[in-house]
């Protein structure tokens, strides 16, 4: 009788990297886990790119430390038609209206409406609005209409001189109204700096410090409509040299956000 043969056969477990289906899984979700982290961190670059080229609103600086800005009830100087007035530090909201007041005594604006120099308030997102259509230039500003009633936290006041120069009234952080102070009543810039700062991208490298703000062309500030803890000066800023940017809210702990305005120098 013969004697049948028996076969085992053997199945080779086959590793999970040569299944095509299990492969393509791993790959793709890998894939996915990489570009979420590429995109935050081009994200989070992208973002300091852009703040590092404006000057917000830090916390208050000392008093003493600032010998550009007058104090509210302080005399200020003689300046020229369209002449820079030095900032003036207030505490409270009616201290900011009054510094407003000051400084439309100081430039003769009247009612508006009036025949010659006048003032009146505009809506931030409106001046961002007009600068991106190209419709806000010098004769621009002269049409404007104004408003009587300002809204609190999102209209700046406009004032406009007997001799055509106009100025916008806004609050900035204290190391702002230094820097704008310094300038003189001429506002007079330096140019851009020819030795720049390296590319935002280029984390590895030091960017320059030096030890007090420094405004020059092209420059980007922000300009607080009201009184706040961290922008508690008030300039009046030459809307010729002037070039809004942008617009944005921020939650500051008051009732309602507040339209913080971004312009450039120049």
């Amino acid at each position: 009788m013969k004697k049948i043969k028996v076969t085992r056969t053997v199945h080779k477990k086959v590793p999970w990297y040569e299944k095509p289906t299990l492969l393509f899984v791993v790959i793709g979700v890998c894939l996915l886990v990489v570009g979420i982290l590429l995109a935050r961190v081009t994200g989070k670059a992208g973002e300091n790119a852009l703040r590092s080229g404006v000057v917000t609103a830090a916390p208050a600086a000392p008093a003493q430390d600032m010998t550009h800005v007058v104090e509210l009830g302080g005399a200020l100087p003689a300046t020229a038609p369209g002449g820079l007035l030095p900032p003036i530090r207030v505490r409270t909201r009616t201290d900011a209206q009054n510094a407003r007041a000051v400084l439309r005594a100081a430039r003769g604006a009247g009612e508006p409406g009036a025949d010659q120099s006048e003032y009146g308030c505009v809506d931030g997102r409106r001046i961002v609005e007009l600068s991106r259509q190209g419709a806000l230039s010098a004769q621009a500003w002269a049409q404007l209409p104004l408003a009587r009633e300002r809204r609190e936290w999102c209209d700046f006041e406009v004032q406009r001189g007997a001799t055509g120069d106009a100025v916008l009234l806004a609050f900035v952080a204290p190391d702002v109204a230094e820097a704008l102070g310094a300038l003189g009543s001429d506002f007079a810039l330096a140019p851009r700096d020819p030795v720049a700062d390296p590319p935002w991208w280029q984390i590895w490298k030091k960017r320059t410090k030096t030890a007090g703000l420094v405004l020059r062309q092209g420059s980007r500030i922000e300009l607080y409509p009201d009184i706040d803890p961290n922008a508690d000066c008030l300039v009046a800023l030459p809307v010729a040299r002037l070039v809004p940017r942008g617009a944005r809210s921020v939650n500051t702990g008051l009732a309602s956000p507040v339209d913080v305005l971004e312009v450039e120098l120049r």
